[in-house]
């Protein structure tokens, strides 16, 4: 039992002092990978600072730029929809006064056959009266 332990020990250390003995090198990789990273990422100069600074003011730029086309599409939309909407409106205005024109003319029309069935009727009874 003792044996188990003490060679349970003894594997335990050993793999200790691998881990150890590996450290170094592990460390030393990570450090030099998040440095490349880093410097890649970050400017090294003043001149690469202004540069992306300048990249960033020409994005924006076109990127308003773009905007400014899309909002004036928009406006000429709108002034021909809104011009439609006036062409529409008064073609139903000149449909309303046509319509009105055409119901006045039927009831001046139905006035006249109203007048001229009376004179019909009129004109019946005084035949009917002249052949009696």
């Amino acid at each position: 039992m003792i044996e188990q332990v003490f060679f349970f020990t003894l594997g335990v250390l050993s793999a200790g002092l691998i881990c150890l003995m590996l450290l170094p090198a592990l460390w030393s990789r990570a450090t030099r990978v998040t440095s490349e990273h880093l410097a890649e990422r970050l400017p090294i100069s003043l001149s690469e600072v202004h540069a992306q600074r300048d990249l960033l003011r020409a994005q924006h730029a076109v990127h308003v730029v773009q905007l400014e086309q899309a909002v004036e599409t928009l406006r000429d939309q709108l002034a021909q929809a809104r011009a439609a909407q006036g062409r529409h409106f008064a073609e139903r205005l000149a449909l309303k006064d046509h319509v009105a024109t055409l119901e006045r003319e039927l009831a001046h029309l139905r006035a006249d056959m109203v007048a001229a069935q009376a004179e019909l009727g009129a004109a019946h009874l005084m035949l009917d009266h002249e052949k009696v």
